[in-house]
């Protein structure tokens, strides 16, 4: 009997790496329910074998198991999909191609030019300015008409029945049939119902804001192409909020190297155009993210109300809303020409602006949410990550840990730069079995050079795990994803400890089912201790080495392998020489 359980054994350990330290008793019972094969095991019936009393560490070892393989295919389909949009990007970009190259062969068949879009856009844009206009010039920057508005003869004419009716448009004379040209002539002249819902507000602004800065956008060239991102659901907005935790999201957002660069609220045409400006108040009450706006002063915001809107600047040192421009109102076609004029501006205040961001920072894209390990969900904002995770106590329970000590490692990080801040929760709804926090600050995917820069991240990292071994609490996860640098005052780059998730109390028992970062000699006696996070630690340390192709000095190794051999602390490391730590052991944490 013990050879065939041996036999059975060694076929799970392909697929369940476990199986090589568990029970024989184990071992029988999934051999008992034909849980022996990858497929039968993914698709286990867990409310049956619970109901034939299969021991509880089993079930969530299988639990474990079937969460795994569902991640697994997820992931797989995310790639699908993302193949998917870029086949699809493709296509649209050869689809433009075949229709311009199909228009010029039209265009030379009946003797017409060539669509001129570009280059009306081009001299439309014109040249940038040397450096990006301070918040006090924004208005004269905005309403500027050195180049105005391309229309065609008959919205000229129009336009021109009114006393400075013209003042933002003229008549494209290079061109008046280019198709950029009818898109303006065509939002000037279409009457955009907005009475009643605040739909029909961002139905507004979408055609008149967002869809044109696309449309400028996908005709121009580099350098002149933003590659802009814009999020615009003119029917749901997709605004979203969770309990405990206050809605986050701009009604409109357009986002240009992963970070937002304009933002902006809408409400019904009922409303005050005040109420609009509340909420972009409420959702940039905070200074931006420094590892994402670096050098930048401010972006462009807007508030809208039915076809009322106005611009502002929101300064990303200070949250602070200045007033750029008076209220526009876009219900007649003159209006409508000078929010036109105001958004071809836009475009290349844009352009300006994106010079300004940091070159590398990494990271998610804001205000797009992102899925994480099946259950899990993580979106940016301006300057936080919300965290939510669905069916929570099975999320803890498989990875042997509680709320309630995921709780104690937020508190504990209160005392250090080193571990994420959570400034939001953690809340766990009973009713819901959701899990949600917001943490702070952002950061980027942790990275080396050279050896100095490694020297800062072990430091930082002993420090975050002194804090944690203090509390009686062990990491768990201690691996490159989990690590993040950022910014604050000081003149160099910081790093953190993220995902408090699957923290657990010094030598409380692992999960059956042990992270993929492990491996036999994490453990100690078994057990994951404060050594077993340094152990980890040394790992990242060493990748860090081999991603940038760097040989560490002779104390450099030494290092290491004190870090590896589990009899050190945190705390004593800190006292050595190649860390060269001269720091208080836990300060305040500043804000980002």
């Amino acid at each position: 009997m013990s050879s065939d359980l041996d036999a059975v054994r060694k076929g799970l350990e392909g697929h369940l790496p476990s199986a090589k330290n568990l029970s024989d008793e184990y071992i029988g019972i999934l051999d008992k329910y034909l849980l022996t094969e990858p497929l039968a095991l993914a698709e286990a019936d867990v409310d049956f074998l619970t109901c034939q009393n299969v021991p509880v560490p089993l079930l969530t070892l299988i639990r474990a198991y079937k969460t795994k393989v569902s991640d697994e295919r997820q992931r797989k389909e995310d790639e699908r999909q993302r193949q998917k949009e870029d086949a699809e990007a493709k296509r649209r970009r050869d689809e433009d191609e075949r229709q311009r190259l199909r228009e010029e062969a039209e265009a030379k068949k009946q003797k017409v030019a060539p669509d001129m879009s570009i280059l009306i856009l081009e001299r439309l844009i014109g040249t940038l300015p040397a450096t990006s206009p301070t918040i006090e010039d924004l208005s004269q920057f905005l309403l500027s008409t050195l180049e105005k508005v391309p229309v065609t003869l008959q919205v000229f004419q129009s336009l021109n029945r009114d006393v400075g009716g013209t003042d933002y448009v003229r008549v494209c004379t290079e061109q008046e049939t280019a198709n950029i040209v009818a898109t303006f002539s065509t939002r000037i002249e279409e009457i955009i119902h907005t009475s009643g819902t605040e739909e029909l507000t961002a139905y507004a602004v979408t055609k008149l804001l967002f869809d044109v800065l696309y449309q400028i956008d996908r005709r121009m060239r580099p350098p002149l192409q933003l590659g802009l991102v814009y999020d615009k659901n003119a029917t749901t907005k997709n605004t979203w909020s969770v309990p405990n935790i206050e809605s986050t999201r701009p009604d409109g957002t357009l986002t240009a190297a992963y970070t937002l660069l304009l933002a902006g609220e809408e409400k019904p045409e009922d409303e005050p155009l005040a109420s609009a400006l509340r909420d972009v108040k409420k959702k940039f009450n905070e200074p931006f993210s420094s590892i994402h706006y670096g050098r930048l002063d401010y972006i462009p915001a807007y508030a809208a109300a039915g076809k009322r809107v106005q611009w502002f600047a929101i300064k990303t040192q200070t949250a602070e809303l200045v007033p750029i421009l008076d209220e526009i109102d876009f219900s007649t076609e003159h209006g409508r020409a000078k929010l036109l004029l105001v958004v071809v501006n836009i475009y290349k205040l844009l352009l300006k602006l994106k010079e300004y961001l940091p070159k590398e920072h990494g990271g998610l894209q804001m205000f797009k949410k992102k899925t994480r390990h099946g259950q899990a969900t993580v979106t940016p904002t301006h300057n936080s990550i919300v965290k939510v995770i669905y069916n929570a106590p099975d999320y803890l329970q498989r990875a042997a840990t509680s709320f309630a000590i995921v709780t104690a490692a937020y508190d504990a990080a209160k005392t250090t730069t080193h571990i994420v801040h959570a400034v939001k929760g953690p809340f766990l709804d009973a009713a819901t079995g959701t899990y949600r926090v917001v943490t702070r600050p952002l950061g980027m995917p942790v990275q080396a050079n050279n050896e100095e820069e490694i020297r800062q991240i072990a430091h930082d990292l002993l420090h975050a795990l002194v804090v944690l071994h203090n509390a009686s609490i062990c990491h768990r996860d201690l691996r490159k994803p989990n690590i993040c640098s950022y910014k604050d005052s000081s003149p160099r780059l910081k790093h953190m400890l993220i995902d408090l998730e699957s923290v657990a109390h010094v030598g409380d028992p692992p999960p059956l089912d042990r992270f993929d970062s492990w491996e036999d000699a994490t453990l100690v006696n078994g057990q994951y201790v404060e050594a077993s996070d340094l152990f980890q630690l040394a790992k990242v340390l060493k990748e860090l080495a081999v991603d940038a192709g760097l040989v560490l000095s002779q104390q450099g190794r030494q290092f290491l392998h004190m870090l590896s051999s589990k009899a050190r602390s945190a705390s004593s490391l800190l006292d050595e020489q190649w860390v060269a730590c001269n720091c208080d052991r836990g300060v305040s944490f500043s804000q980002d």
